[in-house]
């Protein structure tokens, strides 16, 4: 099964307190933006909390969703095959939609199995919805924490491994 943009992923995949909803702030101009990103780009980063290794955060821009304000892609701790891709868009509804896309391309109205198992799902967690599915010889999950409107999906190897992984780390914080 392959989900819409997860080949353009290729290797990538989909970040506490949070991206504000409101204006982003600005960085002080003392503190230069690292190469490539924009101030939202950075806010998202930064709202992680030690979830993700900041220093190899990245802006994405292979996929830029309509709607988003930023996209990147970070490397995780405990390492995990590909990178966790965040995208924070400008609506909780617009993130729903996102994941939306996920459910309908890769669980095929079948969402009864289990995630840490191998098995495609979807379904709500406390702060949000999430999928897991088969993907590119592997394993994926993408949710949302509808609180900061953010979408974000991660691969590995091991569904076991991966499921784990979230379960420790899907608020970003």
């Amino acid at each position: 099964m392959r989900s819409r943009d997860h080949d353009e992923r290729s290797g990538l995949s989909a970040a506490g307190s949070g991206p504000s909803t409101g204006a982003p702030r600005t960085p002080s101009p003392a503190k230069p933006l690292p190469s490539g990103m924009k101030a939202d780009d950075l806010e998202l980063v930064e709202s992680t909390g030690s979830v993700v290794l900041h220093d190899t955060c990245v802006p994405f821009t292979r996929v830029v969703p309509k709607y988003s304000k930023s996209s990147i892609k970070c490397g995780t701790e405990p390492a995990l095959r590909d990178p966790v891709w965040l995208v924070w868009f400008d609506s909780k509804a617009r993130a729903d939609d996102y994941l939306n896309q996920d459910v309908d391309v890769n669980v095929e109205g079948n969402s009864s199995g289990s995630c840490q198992s191998g098995k495609s799902r979807s379904g709500s967690w406390s702060g949000g919805r999430y999928t897991c599915f088969e993907y590119n010889n592997g394993y994926a999950i993408t949710w949302t924490i509808e609180s900061r409107s953010v979408y974000a999906s991660v691969a590995d190897d091991s569904p076991t491994a991966l499921y784990a992984w979230w379960t420790d780390h899907r608020t970003l914080s």
